[in-house]
């Protein structure tokens, strides 16, 4: 019993662990004295990190046990969390912060290539439903634990909290299973890479990633000053908006998996739902805010369900890890770009004008997307 819910069980638990700095890691730095060029380079680690670990993960999850790299990830989350709370400088929170991305990047990418692999030995849509589904609740729980707890304690007890589930969860991995693995040469990965579907599937994300960046500046942002709530309010409005992500995702795999819906129409849709909604979601009243977020979160997880299964369809076996991290690359690009371009634009023009441009710029790429599809996408 527990040898199959250990899969879910830790996805919940790495992603209620690892994913507070979503929201509060910022604040906790403020409180640290930093300013704010020094927490947006500290921030900005967790983008070089995955250009450092991403593809590099994928080809050991590959050729080796998921294990590993998933133990190491734990370790060094563990450290970043606990470090934390002993050292203060910049100097040691930029190590600190490296360390930490290379763990929550090996750890998410890793856990992520284990349902790819998993989701091809059986129902593809429900296996990778079920993943996101149990990411977005960790992410939930976490976000609104944090909130509840720090005004309880302070941040550095619940932050050594965090640093001891994560060091606990190295246990569970012993119920996870092995999958077959084989050698795989660089060059097979460039050809697989470098097919004209791959390549447009690789824009398309690039473009509707874009809006992830947006998130992660200015969303924080919008909701404290634009819309006037405090800490505790913005990560319930966040942690309540993001189930529908998972919940999103596990009923339209199933309907993949039913044959009622198809990886395009769930590719095309969620971006035109997302992009469509991220727009009207700065406008008030704030229920009425929260109405479009969770309904752009359910456009998200239409689109990430169908990411998720047209990557399980689209590659080998023994090659899916590091194409699917190769593709994720992809995706911090989006969200690097999009974070510069849009804390820009969002600064000069208002936190709102932001998610109205990211939004119109996803509901594009939904458009270019239906238009040429039948030219370049080889996949239902």
């Amino acid at each position: 019993m527990l040898k199959k819910l250990a899969p879910l069980l830790i996805i919940f638990l790495f992603y209620f662990a690892s994913r507070i700095s979503f929201f509060f890691i910022p604040i906790y730095l403020d409180l640290k004295g930093f300013n704010g060029l020094e927490i947006g380079i500290l921030v900005a680690l967790s983008a070089v990190a995955a250009f450092i670990s991403f593809f590099p993960s994928g080809i050991i999850n590959d050729r080796k046990s998921i294990k590993k790299p998933l133990a190491l990830s734990f370790a060094l989350l563990a450290i970043f969390y606990f470090g934390m709370t002993l050292v203060d400088g910049f100097v040691f929170f930029f190590i600190l912060f490296l360390i930490g991305g290379i763990g929550t990047k090996v750890g998410s990418n890793s856990l992520k290539n284990y349902f790819l692999k998993k989701s091809q030995l059986e129902k593809k849509g429900k296996s990778l439903g079920s993943y996101q589904l149990f990411v977005m609740i960790g992410v939930a729980f976490g976000v609104l634990s944090v909130g509840f707890f720090v005004p309880l304690f302070n941040f550095e007890i619940v932050l050594q909290a965090v640093a001891v589930i994560l060091a606990l969860l190295i246990g569970l991995l012993f119920f996870l299973e092995d999958f077959e693995v084989s050698e795989t040469k660089i060059h097979e990965y460039k050809t697989d890479f470098f097919k004209k579907d791959v390549i447009f599937f690789s824009l398309i994300l690039f473009l509707f990633t874009l809006h992830w960046g947006a998130e992660s500046t200015t969303y924080g942002l919008l909701l404290t000053e634009h819309f006037g709530l405090d800490v505790f309010g913005a990560g319930i409005y966040m942690a309540f908006s993001l189930i529908f992500v998972g919940i999103a995702a596990y009923f339209f795999g199933k309907r993949i998996d039913q044959k009622k819906t198809s990886v395009s129409k769930m590719l095309a849709l969620g971006m035109l739902i997302s992009g469509t909604m991220h727009i009207l979601m700065v406008f008030e009243p704030i229920a009425f805010s929260f109405f479009a977020r969770a309904i752009h979160e359910i456009g998200d997880g239409m689109f990430e369900i169908g990411m998720l299964v047209w990557m399980a369809d689209s590659f080998s076996f023994k090659r899916l890890a590091g194409n699917a991290s190769l593709l994720m690359t992809v995706t911090v690009l989006g969200e690097i770009i999009g974070a510069i371009l849009f804390s820009t634009l969002g600064d000069m023009f208002g936190y709102a004008s932001a998610f109205i441009v990211s939004g119109a710029i996803a509901v594009i790429a939904s458009l270019f997307f239906v238009v040429l599809r039948k030219r370049f996408f080889l996949k239902n």
